[in-house]
């Protein structure tokens, strides 16, 4: 009885891993890259710089996130030398 009940039950699960094996898996979609142009200090050639939008969405925030905190960064009197 038992081997019968392993015999269907292996028979049962045959056809999925077939189905699933012949299923190829979906392709990542290969994201755009934007190129901005920047000016160097101290040279007459700006340097190209590419991101995909993530990235650049992301050093946007990074940026903001450093400016905030410079922003609200207390202010420290000078220190009296007498």
């Amino acid at each position: 009885m038992s081997v019968l009940f392993i015999a269907v039950s292996l028979l049962a699960a045959s056809p999925d891993a077939a189905t699933q094996a012949a299923v190829p898996a979906p392709t990542p979609v290969k994201e755009r890259k934007i190129c901005h142009d920047e000016p160097e200090t101290g040279s007459l050639i700006s340097k190209r710089t590419c991101h995909t939008k993530a990235e650049w969405d992301a050093i946007a925030k990074a940026s903001q996130h450093d400016i905030d905190a410079f922003r609200n960064k207390p202010m420290q009197s000078p220190v009296s030398g007498g």
